[in-house]
């Protein structure tokens, strides 16, 4: 039994499931992958934005779009919060 959201919270959770919502989170996974595309024409995929270190296989296989290795994208999460 889940309880149901209510006032503020309720808005949350239903704002991010909004069709403007979902349009913009597509429209920035679109350009994580546009970017990714160039990065591969390039010859750059695969090596951190950041560091200039090569990004595991394992985190490309399961994000291709990563643009940086595990540890800087760390560092640029931890900047984030």
């Amino acid at each position: 039994n889940v309880p149901e959201a209510t006032g503020a919270q309720g808005l949350r959770v239903l704002g991010s499931h909004t069709p403007g919502a979902l349009r913009d989170r597509a429209a920035q996974h679109l350009a994580l992958v546009d970017a990714a595309l160039a990065r591969l024409d390039d010859g750059s995929y695969g090596t951190c934005l950041r560091c200039g270190k090569a990004i595991a296989a394992e985190r490309l296989e399961a994000l291709p779009w990563a643009a940086h290795c595990i540890d800087c994208q760390g560092e640029i999460d931890k900047g984030r919060r």
